[in-house]
């Protein structure tokens, strides 16, 4: 299963009710709204989300995991902590893994905060309509 995916399905799985506005998954994700609407058309045709419209915006769209996604995702999660594990941890000293995990907070941070965001068009997964759902 590409990466994409699989952070796809594992977003959705830790979101409420399995379900996110296709916007906020992208940014989440940080990609394209465009890329994610390809990679969630083929999890959509294999079973495993589905696309629910948006309640307060004809427009807009939901992605719901299904319970066959939500089973996939299991099956693979050892594999992609395996894999994850041995590409990166195994490689790293634990000094290394905390500096690692010191950088990544402060990326996350920088690119979470809202008065240091840039401006929506600065950020491809940050831009969106105007109401409440995309």
């Amino acid at each position: 299963m590409p990466h994409l995916y699989y952070s796809i399905l594992s977003v959705l799985s830790e979101a409420p009710e399995r379900r996110l506005r296709m916007t906020d998954l992208a940014e989440r994700l940080k990609i394209t709204r465009s890329r994610l609407t390809y990679a969630v058309t083929r999890l959509e045709k294999d079973g495993m989300l589905r696309r629910e419209a948006c309640r307060y915006d004809k427009r807009g769209s939901i992605a719901a995991l299904t319970d066959e996604g939500f089973a996939v995702l299991e099956r693979a999660a050892p594999g992609h902590v395996e894999t994850v594990r041995s590409f990166l941890f195994d490689r790293l000293s634990e000094e290394q893994v905390g500096q690692l995990e010191e950088i990544s907070e402060a990326i996350a941070q920088g690119l979470q905060e809202d008065g240091a965001r840039p401006a929506s068009d600065d950020v491809p997964w940050r831009r969106r309509s105007s109401t409440g759902c995309s």
